[in-house]
C-alpha cells in the first residue's frame, strides 16, 4: 500500500518531498479518508513541506464528510496565498464550495 511505501521510504532515511505527499493525498482523496489526510497534513507541517495548490485541494476532497477539517484547510490555504501573493487556485475555490454547498445547501455561507 502506499502507507507501506511511504514507512519503507522513511526507514530507509529518505526524507519526503511534495510530490510524495500530494500522491498520497490523490489517493485519500479518491478513498475520501479524512482522518488519513490530516495525517498526511500533519507530516508535512512536520516536515516543514510548504502545500501546493493540488495538495490543498486533495484535502478538501479527502474530508468530504469532514466540513470542521476542510475549513480549517481551506483556512490555511487562503492564509498561505495571501503570504506569498498567489492566487487562489480554481480548483480548491470549487472544492470549498462543494463544502459550503454540502454543509448548508448553497454557497452562500462560503467566504473567498
Amino acid at each position: 500500500s502506499a502507507m507501506s511505501l511511504y514507512y519503507d521510504m522513511i526507514s530507509r532515511g529518505h526524507r519526503p518531498d511534495l510530490q510524495a505527499y500530494e500522491l498520497l493525498l490523490q489517493g485519500f482523496a479518491r478513498a475520501v479518508d479524512a482522518e488519513r489526510a490530516a495525517w498526511a497534513y500533519d507530516e508535512m507541517r512536520h516536515w516543514r513541506i510548504v502545500p501546493s495548490a493540488k495538495a490543498y485541494r486533495s484535502l478538501l476532497l479527502a474530508s468530504v464528510w469532514s466540513p470542521n477539517q476542510a475549513r480549517i484547510y481551506w483556512d490555511d490555504y487562503r492564509v498561505a496565498c495571501k503570504n506569498t501573493g498567489v492566487a487562489l487556485d480554481g480548483d480548491c475555490v470549487d472544492a470549498m464550495v462543494r463544502h459550503a454547498e454540502c454543509a448548508s445547501g448553497s454557497a452562500a455561507d462560503f467566504p473567498s
